[in-house]
């Protein structure tokens, strides 16, 4: 993309605008420019950010941003996510404002989103690594033959990320054995696969991962039919996970607790 020329001079204060869309976005543009970011989303993990909960928010929850409260805000860049934002940010693309649509896939596409709004912003970029060290373990702190992991995203019914999934692909990257890594896809979730209790029974995963969702109940697995001869539940291998994170990127902090929580599986 070109910018115009009247932006490339000024050097000492940001003179662009941003607006995320979504919490990791925002985390990334605080982090690259504080004082670029004007507007966010309703998140839990901005609200006690202190260079961000003063900030103007334009959605709540899954809900999809106010297009008119964005172009009331007059940004010259939005970033939105691949698939979930794309109506939006085709409109304001229409109207002239400069859009980057991106996907959180694996560990290296953080920092490719990281470099393409440094660029855009004519300001250096920073070492996501940094933020992240628990991601990125020595090779003596890695797992050595471990049993293979399975995560449960959902209980009604059963589901678990496969290896095209965020989370597939951070169990990849530190080498931590998913259960579920080789199934297929199920639904409109091509990176989770839907699973019978059967299968459960039958794999008998030794380490479980359990998602946990804000308001939402843990259930109790020792009183689950499904679960209580499950060797994970009878041997307490059962570990809490938050869904920022692990599931869903959230923030680069968020995903650093994720990987040190793996590690001590």
């Amino acid at each position: 993309f070109i910018k115009p020329a009247a932006f490339a001079e000024i050097k000492d204060e940001p003179s662009l605008r941003v607006i995320a869309l979504t919490s990791f976005s925002a985390d990334i543009t605080n982090k690259i420019s504080a004082k670029s970011l004007i507007a966010i989303p309703g998140s839990k993990l901005l609200a006690e950010d202190p260079n961000m909960k003063h900030l103007p928010t334009i959605s709540s929850g899954r809900n999809q941003p106010s297009l008119e409260k964005i172009i009331s805000l007059k940004p010259d860049l939005v970033i939105g996510a691949s698939g979930f934002h794309d109506k939006v940010l085709r409109k304001l693309k229409a109207l002239g404002v400069f859009t980057i649509s991106y996907k959180i896939t694996d560990i290296n596409s953080i920092q490719s989103l990281t470099n393409r709004i440094s660029d855009y912003l004519s300001l250096s970029t920073v070492s996501v690594n940094n933020y992240m060290p628990f991601c990125f373990p020595s090779a003596s702190v890695r797992k050595k033959n471990m049993d293979p992991l399975l995560v449960v995203a959902s209980f009604k019914p059963i589901i678990s990320p496969t290896s095209n999934s965020w989370s597939g692909s951070l169990l990849r990257h530190l080498r931590i054995p998913n259960l579920t890594s080789s199934l297929p896809g199920s639904g409109q979730f091509s990176g989770y696969a839907t699973l019978s209790p059967e299968w459960v029974i039958k794999n008998n995963p030794k380490s479980l991962a359990v998602i946990t969702f804000p308001n939402a109940n843990i259930p109790n697995l020792s009183d689950k039919p499904i679960w209580k001869s499950v060797y994970a539940v009878k041997s307490d291998k059962v570990k809490l996970f938050d869904y920022y994170g692990l599931i869903n990127p959230g923030s680069l902090s968020s995903i650093n607790v994720a990987c040190r929580k793996l590690l001590a599986i």
